[in-house]
């Protein structure tokens, strides 16, 4: 799979099955990037599967018609994490699977139950060739958290913006992949679109 963005592919090059993309991000900066992921996935006929909290602002800016719809709670029991893990596993390989801020189960489990969720989650991704993209905000996230999650993607796409004044400037950067990585770029979204422009110069 790629996405469709022209200086992003080049460096992310093909995700394959048991590939897992983490998009650390602010909010939902880059919402637009799951929206063409997932719309690509169902043209080319892929089985598409999204995790989301409820209640997540990012339910309604996704094209979810299509798609399977997992939905989390605030009471995320140790038999809820396994029942979802029972439902990626039935999926067929190939398939793509969107988790959206996955940051927020730390507000409701042990973050060891957390780590060794994510664990199982990737295993499982792995064996059965899912292609796996995981959002989280990394302003709820400790040094640790993002390590764990770091460490467990195969690529990792950094979005922030940065402010001088009342100038604030959206930017990007591919932190991990394994055709290298970038530094930050410009980026706009228009109508939908995403479009990366030149490296960010810092003054």
């Amino acid at each position: 799979m790629r996405l469709g963005i022209e200086k992003l592919d080049r460096v992310l090059g093909e995700i394959e099955g048991g590939d897992v993309l983490l998009i650390e991000t602010i909010g939902s900066l880059g919402i637009e990037l799951l929206s063409k992921v997932i719309r690509g996935s169902r043209d080319a006929e892929r089985r598409v599967m999204i995790l989301l909290s409820k209640g997540a602002s990012e339910r309604r800016l996704l094209p979810i018609d299509g798609t399977d719809l997992l939905i989390l709670g605030k009471n995320v029991h140790a038999e809820r994490l396994y029942e979802i893990l029972h439902r990626i596993k039935g999926l067929p390989e190939g398939s793509l699977l969107v988790a959206i801020r996955l940051d927020v189960l730390l507000l409701f489990r042990p973050r060891e139950a957390i780590y060794m969720f994510m664990e199982d989650l990737v295993s499982t991704v792995q064996e059965k060739k899912i292609i796996f993209v995981v959002t989280v905000d990394k302003r709820n996230l400790k040094e640790k958290d993002i390590a764990i999650f770091e460490n467990l993607a195969t690529h990792i796409i950094d979005i922030t913006e940065t402010v001088d004044g009342s100038n604030v400037t959206l930017v990007m950067r591919v932190k991990k992949s394994p055709g290298g990585r970038s530094g930050f770029c410009r980026f706009s979204i228009e109508e939908g679109n995403i479009s990366i422009g030149e490296p960010l110069v810092e003054g």
